[in-house]
């Protein structure tokens, strides 16, 4: 999970096994977040807000436009796209099994 600037692993410690869809292999773990991990990032997007939202609205367009171009250079990456496209599914159903 990424949270306030940062991957981290879930409070509990929990994972939960991501698969490739095509054939069911294990191709990695994941971080199984529960209500704790939930209200660490509400906690860090509280934070962050009085300054995000002391940015222009052109300063703002800036970081996302870094973030754009940082998830294009991802999924432009040969074995990475691949993944990403692959799992990108699984990952969002997983993710939102969870209730917060």
């Amino acid at each position: 999970m990424y949270i306030n600037g940062q991957w981290v692993n879930a409070v509990s410690g929990s994972i939960f096994p991501v698969h490739n869809p095509s054939n069911n292999e294990k191709i990695g773990e994941a971080a199984d977040g529960n209500q704790d991990d939930a209200r660490q990032a509400i906690e860090a997007a509280h934070g962050a807000f009085e300054t995000w939202s002391g940015l222009t609205a052109y300063q703002r367009s800036e970081y996302l436009y870094m973030a754009y171009q940082s998830k294009q250079n991802f999924r432009s990456s040969s074995y990475r796209g691949a993944v990403y496209r692959g799992i990108q599914k699984p990952c969002v159903k997983n993710a939102c099994r969870q209730r917060i």
